[in-house]
C-alpha cells in the first residue's frame, strides 16, 4: 500500500514494514470537520478499531514477526483516560514499527495522546504517530471533539463516484482521455443481509448514508460495452463501514474494447527472468501500424504474468503490431530479441491485430529467443588525461535514438581506466558515459559509436571540455542525454593506454 495523502492537514497514513493491515494516523490540531467534504473524508478515519485518549507509561523495545522475518519496533503501553470506540481496559498496548515513512519515532512517556489503533492478523492493537493533547491547549478541543460527535454508533455510510473515460491515441502514446461524470447509473450496496440502491448525481456521484454496521459490495449497473477494472475486486470494491465511519468506492468506466493473450513458454517453465526468488515480469506491447517511429513509452503496454497471460485494457480499436522488446532493446531483465506477433523478428513478417469497437481480441504468440550477449572492453580516460577507475555508461539503442534509457551501473576499471562490460549482439548502439567530478558536477564523453555485431571489440572514452565538441556539463548526479545534436564520432583506433 503506497503513502496516500489525506484531506487534513499535516495528517498521514503511514505504512510500516509491508503489510496493508499496519495502519498508523496521526491527526493535527486544524479542524477535523473542516476536511469533511474535501476528496477524502474525515469519516474514513473512523474505520479504526479502536479510537482513544491515553498517557503513554512505557516504551519497549521489541522485535515484530512481518512476513517471516523479524523487524525492529517498539511496544507501547499507554493508560487509558477515554475510550471514543472500541473495547479496551484502563491499560492497553499498542505496537509500532521503527521504519514508518513520516515517523518521528516512539511516543514519549508522560505524554496524552489522541490514538487511532488499528487490530492487526496477530490481534495486537498497532498504533501510530498519533496527535500529542498538550497541557491547557485550546486546539485539543478542535480535533478531540469533533471526532467524538462524528462516532456515530450502528450506522455508517458510503460514497463514490462513476466516471467514463474513452481510450485515446496522443501522437505515438496510448491512454485514458478525460474523464466525465455519469449520471444516473444505479449503485447497489450489499451486505450479509441486506441491499441498498440509489443513482448518480449530474456529476457521477453518489451516497449510502446511515447504514447499518456491516462489509458491504459496491456495484453499478453498467451500459452496453461499458466495463470496469475488476481486478482486485475486493479490496477496491467491499467495505467495511460502521460508527460513523465511511469509505470511499469510485468506478472508471470504459469501453469493453481490449487486448489480451498469452505469451506461450514451454512446459514447466515460466516467462520472466528469476531475480531474488520472484520472476520479473515481462512487458509486451501494442503499436499503431501507421507510427513511423517508436520509443519504450509507445502504443499500450502491460506486463504479462509469470504464466504468460497479458491484457491491454483500456485501448482504442485499430491496427496494431504486437509483441516483446519492439519499442527497445534487449535488457538484462528483458533479455529477449525483439519479436513481432506470431513469433516473427522481421516487422515485415508480422501479422497485424485488428480490433473492433467493444471487441475483446484474443492472441498467442511463442517466447521469444534470448539476445546473445557480446563483450565490449572500455577504456575512460578523464579531463586531466589519466585514466578513471569508475565510470558510469548509458547506452541508446540506434533503433530508437534519442531513448538512451538502459543505464549500467558504476563499472570499476582497473589502473589503465579499462574494463568489460556487455551489450547485445546485433544491435547499435551509442555510448554515454559520465563521472562525478568535485562533488555534483557530472562531466559527459561524447558519444561513442558501437556499430552491430558479435565479435568482441574495444571502445575508447576520453572525457573532454571543449566546447566545440559534443561534451556536456550538468550539475546534478546523473547524465541524461536525450538527443544527439552533433556529428557522430567515430571508434577512436588510439592504442590502449
Amino acid at each position: 500500500m503506497a503513502l496516500q495523502k489525506l484531506g487534513l492537514t499535516s495528517r498521514w497514513i503511514l505504512r510500516c514494514y509491508s503489510l496493508p493491515i499496519l495502519i498508523f494516523i496521526s491527526l493535527s490540531a486544524t479542524s477535523f470537520a473542516s476536511s469533511w467534504y474535501a476528496n477524502r473524508r474525515s469519516c474514513e478515519d473512523l474505520s479504526a478499531d479502536a479510537i482513544f485518549i491515553g498517557t503513554v507509561i512505557e516504551i519497549t523495545p521489541t522485535r515484530h514477526l512481518i512476513s517471516n522475518d523479524w523487524w525492529p519496533g517498539y511496544s507501547i503501553r499507554f493508560a487509558v483516560e477515554e475510550v471514543l470506540k472500541g473495547k479496551l481496559g484502563q491499560e492497553v498496548t499498542g505496537e509500532i514499527g521503527s521504519g514508518c515513512g513520516g515517523c518521528t519515532g516512539p511516543l514519549d512517556p508522560g505524554k496524552r495522546f489522541l490514538v487511532f489503533a488499528v487490530k492487526g492478523e496477530d490481534g495486537k492493537l498497532w498504533t501510530g504517530n498519533s496527535h500529542e493533547l498538550r497541557p491547557n491547549d485550546l486546539a485539543n478541543y478542535s480535533i478531540v471533539d469533533p471526532v467524538r460527535k462524528a462516532i456515530t454508533f450502528g450506522k455508517g455510510s458510503l460514497f463514490g463516484a462513476v466516471t467514463f473515460s474513452e481510450a485515446t491515441r496522443w501522437n505515438d502514446k496510448i491512454g485514458e482521455g478525460p474523464e466525465r461524470g455519469v449520471p444516473g447509473i444505479v449503485v447497489h450496496a450489499t451486505s450479509a443481509t441486506d441491499t441498498f440502491r440509489t443513482r448518480t448525481a449530474k456529476d457521477g456521484t453518489y451516497e449510502f448514508k446511515d447504514l447499518p454496521n456491516g462489509r458491504y459490495t459496491v456495484t453499478p449497473e453498467t451500459k452496453q460495452n461499458w466495463t470496469y477494472d475488476r481486478h482486485l475486486f475486493a479490496v477496491r470494491y467491499e467495505k467495511s463501514i460502521g460508527d460513523g465511519s465511511c469509505a470511499q468506492v469510485d468506478f472508471n468506466m470504459h469501453p469493453t474494447t481490449r487486448l489480451n493473450g498469452k505469451v506461450k513458454t514451454p512446459p514447466g517453465q515460466q516467462f520472466g527472468v528469476p531475480e531474488y526468488g520472484t520472476v520479473i515480469l515481462q512487458k509486451v506491447v501494442a503499436i499503431p501500424t501507421s507510427l513511423q517511429s517508436t520509443n519504450e513509452r509507445s502504443g499500450a503496454a502491460d506486463y504479462a504474468q509469470p504464466d504468460g497471460h497479458f491484457e491491454m485494457w483500456p485501448i482504442p480499436p485499430g491496427d496494431y503490431y504486437v509483441g516483446i522488446n519492439i519499442t527497445s532493446s534487449p535488457t538484462p531483465q528483458a533479455p529477449y530479441l525483439p519479436t513481432y506477433y506470431p513469433g516473427v523478428t522481421d516487422k515485415k513478417a508480422a501479422r497485424i491485430v485488428h480490433i473492433e469497437e467493444g471487441e475483446t481480441k484474443s492472441i498467442e504468440f511463442p517466447v521469444p529467443k534470448l539476445a546473445r550477449q557480446r563483450t565490449v572492453r572500455v577504456i575512460a580516460i578523464g579531463l586531466d588525461g589519466k585514466p578513471l577507475r569508475k565510470v558510469r555508461v548509458q547506452l541508446e539503442d540506434l533503433q530508437h535514438p534519442g531513448d538512451a534509457i538502459n543505464i549500467i551501473p558504476d563499472l570499476d576499471l582497473d589502473a589503465n581506466g579499462a574494463g568489460t562490460m556487455s551489450v547485445y549482439a546485433g544491435f547499435t548502439y551509442h555510448l554515454h558515459a559520465r563521472y562525478i567530478l568535485l562533488y555534483r558536477h557530472t562531466w559527459c564523453a561524447a558519444p561513442v559509436l558501437i556499430p552491430a555485431g558479435s565479435e568482441p571489440m574495444e571502445v575508447r572514452i576520453v572525457m573532454n571540455h571543449d566546447d566545440a565538441a559534443d561534451d556536456r556539463f550538468l550539475v546534478g548526479d546523473s547524465c541524461d542525454i536525450r538527443v544527439v545534436d552533433k556529428a557522430i564520432k567515430d571508434l577512436d583506433k588510439h592504442p590502449s593506454p
